[in-house]
C-alpha cells in the first residue's frame, strides 16, 4: 500500500547507497533502510576527509589553490571552538575552514574562519552570534 501525500511535486530523493528513488518526504530509503540526508546534500570523502557537500569540496579545493599560490596560510579543515559564557562550556562550534589570510598593506594577517552554506538553521545563527560575543570571530559565510 502506498502513502499519498497531498501537495507532493513528484520529486524523489535518491539513497546514496543504493541510488534507489523514495518520496520526497521519506527520511530512510525503502529499499536498504540507509538515513536520507535531511538538505539533500552529499557526503563526500576526499583525501580521507569527510566533506558535508560536494559544494565544501569544491570550496576545500579553491583554498588549496590558494595556499599553494600563497594567498592564504595555515589551512585547517573543520576547526573546534570551544564556546564558552561566564567560564561555562555552551557548546562546539565547528567550522568548515580556518586559515590565516596574508595581506602585504598590513603588517601580519588575520584568521579567517569560513562556513559553506546551503541553508541557514536556527542553531548556526546562534552558534555564529556565540562566535561573535565570546571568541569576537565573525564567520564568513560561503
Amino acid at each position: 500500500m502506498a502513502i499519498v501525500f497531498r501537495g507532493s511535486t513528484g520529486k524523489a530523493r535518491k539513497c546514496p547507497r543504493c541510488k534507489a528513488r523514495n518520496h520526497i518526504r521519506a527520511t530512510r530509503c525503502e529499499v536498504c533502510g540507509e538515513t536520507l540526508s535531511k538538505f539533500r546534500n552529499v557526503k563526500v570523502r576526499m583525501d580521507g576527509i569527510t566533506f558535508d557537500s560536494k559544494k565544501e569540496v569544491g570550496r576545500f579545493l579553491q583554498l588549496l589553490m590558494m595556499q599553494k599560490n600563497g594567498e592564504i596560510s595555515g589551512l585547517t579543515v573543520h576547526p573546534r571552538f570551544r564556546l564558552k559564557v561566564n567560564d561555562e562550556k555552551v557548546c562546539v562550534y565547528v567550522g568548515d575552514f580556518q586559515y590565516w589570510m596574508c595581506n602585504d598593506a598590513i603588517k601580519g594577517s588575520c584568521m579567517v574562519v569560513e562556513d559553506v552554506k546551503g541553508k541557514r538553521t536556527r542553531e548556526y545563527v546562534l552558534k555564529r552570534k556565540l562566535m561573535k560575543a565570546t571568541l569576537g570571530i565573525e564567520i564568513q559565510e560561503i
